[in-house]
């Protein structure tokens, strides 16, 4: 592994920047819109598979607006479970659980991000080939084709076909039929 370097730092600031927010947002709120972004994803993807739709236009509208009104739903229910912990005295826990959250999350979304980007070509592909955080992060989390190609097959062709996005798999490596 090599030595840290500024792109390390820059992944260390962001974690500590979303720990930080975490503390202020909670954990109970935080899980409370992922769980909704996840519920409205499948609520969306349930809807788009029994409307025929006319384009990728509408799926995408659907898919949008089902994300939103989860991640909306989620948020204000997480925000009441977060207002009753406050109430009984747990209030710091939840904080804790925001920070661990927030700061997963964002190493989680900037080893992504360096993984994409260490494909590339140029210096800002070697920085990141040669990044102590993308070496432990690669060693820490699964390819992500394997996490985004099941998910894409359980969302089906069709919603996919209308998004023109049923070459995925072939992008990824994998087989066409998903």
């Amino acid at each position: 592994m090599g030595k840290p370097d500024l792109l390390d730092l820059a992944v260390l600031a962001l974690v500590l920047i979303a720990a930080v927010h975490g503390w202020h947002s909670r954990g109970t709120s935080i899980a409370g819109r992922w769980g909704g972004l996840v519920l409205g994803l499948a609520v969306a993807v349930a809807i788009d598979t029994r409307v025929v739709t006319s384009g990728w236009l509408l799926t995408a509208g659907i898919l949008v607006v089902g994300l939103l009104l989860g991640v909306a739903l989620g948020g204000w229910i997480g925000d009441g479970i977060a207002r009753l912990l406050q109430r009984l005295g747990l209030g710091g826990v939840d904080r804790v659980a925001g920070v661990v959250a927030s700061g997963f999350l964002a190493l989680v979304a900037a080893s992504l991000l360096l993984s994409v980007l260490a494909h590339g070509t140029g210096q800002w592909a070697q920085a990141a080939r040669e990044s102590s955080a993308i070496q432990v992060a690669d060693r820490l989390h699964a390819d992500p084709s394997r996490v985004t190609v099941p998910v894409a097959g359980a969302a089906g062709l069709h919603g996919l076909q209308a998004m023109g996005l049923d070459k995925l798999p072939a992008l990824l490596g994998r087989p066409a039929g998903i």
